[in-house]
């Protein structure tokens, strides 16, 4: 059945390709260099030049009629995928040799590695690797029983109208029916899909309408061209149009799904937009929009270098140019890439929030916005300061936004004459104080006599607010320390200042003012035993 179609499609194919062929003259054997082996191949498989026996010969070590079998499917194979031949850009030297000197192959396509021409001694002949791959490529060409589907309906017309046959005409008119029905479906498909999955997987966060009919039109344009591009060779076009069209249909398609990642994106950031809107952290907002950005560059790159590839530009000099320009780049910038990574820490270990009062160094002040590359700090001085977040990603952080309660210590100073029960009333009166403020911990406090300073007796006070922000730690600072003072005003409790007394202990014709000690050891501890057992009886521990 395969002999007789190809048989059947010979005089049909060749016919075809004879209108638009480049080389319509007679060539005689020769594979003496590359194009000369492609210029024997194909020009004698033409029309009015049909020799297979001599197209076969471009092949070494096969018997005649399995080379003349894959000769023939090898030309129907390139016109099918429109690889247009242009013989003059094929080598004409004999010998072919890279920078080291050793000779190498000749490939046809850039993008068809495995159609390529080695050298085998004087002549040039297709590879091994091409011809066991040729059988496999020619059934990926005609897939689903598509060459009986020309055989039959070649019986419709072998009338040619504008150089194509009258089947193919019908061909082209069924094909564009069917992929405008074929959209249509896909479109509804996918929008049903993607709100399906939206309301149950995620929760139904279902962006407007318009995001999900662009995602599924860009997803239906991208499929309805690679079903174009696989059912095209069902109509065997010509070569040169049949290129044409399969270079405009990948093209389209690259453009196509470059767009619809794009939208993509847009619902992954929606989707992660909403999901941050119910986390504490203000870190993920700055997150998000970044994130964007580097997927959408990261798109368009690729999407450039496949452009590239579909126009037949090597890439891998481009490649290896932007290593090696990566690499001094990346020499010359070393603290931008430092500080890109230390932004990539910062939103990992998240070490503080937006609005978070931070110190680090001695410096200090609210986070205002996390960047790519620094962080912009506000100083209580109201000014900004860019910090790069490479820098900050090593130092040390004082994260003041995370108290849970706001300290606040102190000394009250008294005088060394206040009398010890007006001392011990005064403690115990701060210490109501901060049990009845409404903003200050209530379970940890400490307000005790604490030590003997030059010029006064000191009182710690040590305490905490629960306040959100500094203004109410302010507050309530205000609050007690006024309330202290009112305090030591009502029991008349004088704050000690910085006070120097000159004491003259000698003076001619006056009494010493030496102190007179007791000396006796056992009247001393008499009045020791007799202030711990008073101390006792008061409840306190010594």
């Amino acid at each position: 059945m395969r002999t007789a179609l190809i048989a059947w499609l010979l005089p049909l194919f060749l016919f075809t390709g004879s209108l638009f062929a480049q080389h319509s003259t007679q060539a005689d054997k020769d594979l003496s260099s590359p194009q000369a082996t492609v210029v024997t191949h194909l020009t004698n498989l033409q029309v009015d030049n049909y020799k297979p026996h001599e197209a076969s010969k471009v092949f070494f070590g096969l018997d005649r009629k399995q080379s003349e079998q894959l000769a023939i499917k090898l030309k129907m194979v390139m016109d099918a995928k429109g690889l247009y031949v242009d013989t003059a850009d094929i080598p004409r030297l004999n010998t072919i040799v890279d920078s080291s000197g050793e000779q190498r192959k000749f490939q046809l396509f850039l993008s068809e590695p495995d159609i390529f021409l080695v050298k085998v001694g004087d002549n040039w002949y297709y590879s091994k690797r091409t011809a066991e791959m040729i059988p496999q490529m020619y059934e990926d060409i005609f897939p689903w029983g598509s060459d009986l589907l020309i055989e039959y309906t070649g019986s419709i017309g072998q009338k040619a109208l504008f150089n194509l046959w009258i089947w193919q005409w019908i061909g082209i008119v069924l094909l564009i029916a069917a992929a405008y029905l074929l959209y249509w479906i896909l479109k509804f498909l996918i929008e049903f899909i993607i709100g399906r999955v939206a309301k149950t997987q995620l929760k139904r966060m279902i962006p407007n309408m318009d995001l999900i009919h662009k995602i599924a039109r860009q997803l239906s344009f991208f499929l309805l061209a690679r079903f174009l591009i696989l059912a095209l060779p069902i109509i065997h076009l010509p070569v040169k149009l049949n290129s044409v069209v399969v270079f405009n249909l990948r093209l389209i398609s690259v453009i196509f799904i470059i767009i619809l990642a794009m939208r993509l994106i847009d619902y992954l950031i929606y989707y992660l937009s909403k999901l941050a809107e119910k986390t504490e952290s203000t870190m993920d907002d700055q997150l998000i929009p970044s994130l964007r950005t580097i997927l959408k560059v990261i798109v368009v790159i690729m999407g450039i270098f496949y452009l590239l590839r579909i126009l037949n530009v090597d890439i891998a000099p481009l490649i290896a140019g932007i290593s090696i320009g990566g690499i001094a780049i990346a020499l010359a910038a070393q603290d931008s890439v430092k500080n890109f990574f230390g932004s990539i820490l910062i939103f990992v270990d998240k070490p503080f929030q937006i609005g978070d009062w931070i110190v680090f160094d001695g410096a200090s002040g609210t986070i205002e916005e996390v960047g790519l590359r620094s962080t912009r700090i506000r100083t209580f001085a109201n000014s900004l300061v860019y910090v790069p977040n490479g820098i900050l990603a090593d130092k040390v952080i004082d994260n003041m936004g995370l108290r849970v309660y706001r300290r606040f210590t102190t000394d009250v100073g008294v005088t060394y004459d206040t009398p010890p029960e007006l001392i011990e009333a005064f403690v115990e009166g701060i210490k109501k104080l901060v049990a009845v403020h409404p903003t200050t911990r209530k379970d940890y406090y400490e307000v005790h006599l604490n030590s003997f300073g030059p010029s006064s007796l000191n009182i710690m006070v040590y305490i905490f607010f629960d306040v959100p922000d500094w203004t109410g730690e302010l507050k309530g600072r205000h609050e007690i320390m006024l309330g202290i003072i009112k305090l030591a005003s009502k029991l008349g409790v004088e704050f000690a200042f910085p006070t120097q007394t000159l004491h003259i202990q000698n003076l001619p014709g006056q009494n010493s003012l030496d102190p007179k000690y007791v000396v006796d050891e056992a009247s001393v501890q008499k009045a020791v035993d007799s202030y711990v057992e008073e101390f006792k009886a008061s409840g306190k521990k010594p």
